[in-house]
This record gives C-alpha cells, structure tokens and sequence, in this order.
C-alpha cells in the first residue's frame, strides 16, 4: 500500500509505474476528475477526462442529454445572483436548486418563489443549477416506496455489460434519500423500459469504461433523468450482494482490468436494505435518541450505524449523510420490508433542542 497525502494526477502515475497497476478507478464522487486525468496519464481504462466534465458538471450534463435528445428536463445554470430572474424565465417555479457539482443531495433545495432562490444563493454561494421540478408518479414503484430507482450500469469499450436497478424508500424533504434496497419493487416491463433510459443516457454522455449511476424518476409521463453520476451509488453494491444479487465492486474493478464482464440474471434470494434515519428538516440540537439499542431486536435488523450523539447539531443542507443512524437489514420480501421500516420509524424516538428556523430552512410542500 502507497499512501499519499493530496495527490496530483503525476504522483499517481508515478505509482502506478512502481507496483505495476493494471487498472485505476474510484467509487468516490470527489476523487472522478483526479482519477480520470491520472487514467489517462496512465493510459488506464477510466471515463475520459472530456466525458468525466458532463458526469460532474449538472448543467453540462443536461445540456448533453437534451443535444441527444435523450431527456429534455428545463434548467438553467445559475452562477450569481445576476443570473437567477433569467434562469427562472426559462426553468419556471416551482423548480429544484441544486450545486453544479455535488452529492448526496447537499444543498439541494425546492424554490417555489424567486425569493426563495434568491436566499438559497445568498446563504450557500457558489454555482448552481435550476431544475424543472419532476413530479413523481406515487403508483409506479408501489404505495409506500420511493418514486425514483436508480440504475447501476457497468460499461467496457462503450458497451453495457450489466445494468441492475435499485429501489429507494422515499425521499425526506425536501430531496434526501432515506434508503435504498434490491431488487426493487418494479415490475419486469418497467425495469427493462427504466434500464435502457439510462443506457441511453450512458451513450449520450460518452461513457466508455467505468460504473455509472444513474438516478431515474418514475413520473405519469415516464421515466426522466434526475442525474448520471460517474461511479457506483453509495453503498448500493453492498445492498445487491447482501440480496443475493450480482457483485458490482468486483464487475468495476474487472472493467477497470479489461476483464470480462457477463450481465447475470440475479438470483436474489431477499430484499437487502440501508435504511437513513434523517436529521428534520431544519437545524437542530439532538437532545435524546432513544430506541437505537432495541432497532437490533427487530426481526431483520442486522446492524445499526450511529450517526449522531445528543449535543450534535443537525443541517439538513448538508444531505443525506446528515442523519441520525443508518440501519442495515434483510427481509425475505417487499411485504416484509416495508413492516421493518415502520416498525424501525416506530421504535426510535428523537427528542430534538427548540431551534429558531431561518427563511431558507423552511421546507414547503
């Protein structure tokens, strides 16, 4: 093992020279533009530096997809103030605020009014995008369940070798995810109708080696594009294998080592979950957190990672990683499932410090 602390695209391919790398490759949104300028230092099989712009930059991306003709969401860039009264001409309101570049759903935000935008930018900075607002279609997944999935896809010489959807537990306001499991709960017909949008979305974008997420809204109209990220979704690997599915860390290493890569009907022989339990809407103290210890006595509980102590102050701004605990679990089916997460809501009881809620926090549905 080499550590280096801070590196340059050069100081990975001096390594790289010294072990003998056959492959280079990452599963952390923050480190994609590193890994793809030393991959082609390296001449390594990696997304291309031009192609690793338009799977970090949302803006660049939508402009792309929209060229292609593969999605056609509004948005509008928004890189100061001076830019906002344009970009909500074009874009409309309601509309989604989000970071140019970003994760996790940090800093994203709903803007039903322009002043709403205005305070957004004025507290956060930096450059943003505006996005059309995707209503979702609450009977595509099931009652209960996420109206969105996401699509893991590995991709060698600009092929889809394997493409897998992941279903999501709803989204906490106002855009956090709270948890994802596998397999989802669509029907064949829509998996596969879901599965090819994202795969034209890949070829849209130009990808020809490495892991793509892509995140996919089901709406009354379709499937829509809610972004294409450049790696695996976080922890989503974990929650295919835990289910008996396919293992999608060991299909991107082997792109990344010009190995073969077979798309496997997966034999999933239960339903795997990470469960978020979310931070509230606005920030605040964390004064008691009871019922952690006994979420381990529920029936397909296997871990709990605790994420918040009392004392913490909480900021939903910060995205879905900003949340009290995660829990892990399996349950033989979607039935099953869906009772473990009321009982999981059920049994933990936070107890939260009164907190003076600014205009920005206000999250309205």
């Amino acid at each position: 093992m080499v550590a280096i602390s801070d590196p340059s695209p050069a100081d990975i391919s001096r390594v790289v020279q010294v072990i003998g790398a056959d492959g280079i490759t990452t599963f952390s949104e923050f480190q994609l533009e590193l890994t793809a300028a030393a991959a082609a230092e390296c001449g390594l099989r990696f997304h291309d530096p031009s192609v690793i712009r338009l799977l970090t930059d949302k803006s660049a991306q939508r402009s792309a997809l929209r060229a292609a003709g593969v999605d056609a969401t509004r948005n509008a860039a928004v890189d100061s103030l001076g830019d906002l009264e344009s970009a909500v001409r074009e874009v409309g309101l309601p509309a989604v605020l989000k970071p140019r570049k970003g994760a996790a759903s940090a800093e994203t935000h709903l803007v039903p009014t322009i002043e709403d935008a205005e305070r957004v930018l004025r507290d956060a900075g930096g450059r943003f995008v505006l996005e059309e607002l995707l209503v979702g279609d609450p009977a595509a997944a099931g009652q209960g369940w996420g109206d969105f999935v996401s699509v893991e896809s590995v991709v060698a010489d600009g092929t889809v070798k394997a493409s897998y959807v992941t279903g999501k537990l709803p989204l906490a306001p106002p855009f956090r995810e709270t948890g994802q499991f596998a397999p989802s709960t669509l029907d064949g017909a829509v998996r596969d109708r879901v599965a090819a949008y994202a795969e034209a979305a890949v070829a849209a974008l130009g990808v020809r080696w490495g892991a793509v997420h892509t995140e996919v809204k089901l709406t009354p109209q379709g499937p829509r594009i809610v972004e294409v990220n450049g790696r695996l979704g976080g922890y989503v690997g974990d929650v295919h294998l835990r289910a008996g599915g396919p293992d999608l860390l060991r299909d991107t290493i082997a792109v990344a080592l010009g190995l073969p890569v077979e798309e496997r009907a997966p034999a999933y022989r239960q339903v795997a979950f990470r469960h978020y339990l979310a931070a509230p809407p606005y920030r605040a103290r964390l004064e008691r957190l009871d019922g952690i210890d006994d979420l381990l006595r529920l029936p397909g509980v296997t871990h709990v990672d605790l994420r918040a102590e009392p004392g913490r102050v909480l900021d939903w701004r910060k995205g879905t990683q900003e949340c009290l605990a995660v829990v892990y679990g399996t349950a033989p089916d979607h039935r099953a499932l869906a009772r473990t997460i009321r009982r999981i809501a059920a049994t933990v009881r936070p107890r939260y410090a009164s907190a003076q809620r600014q205009p920005s926090e206000e999250i309205r549905s």
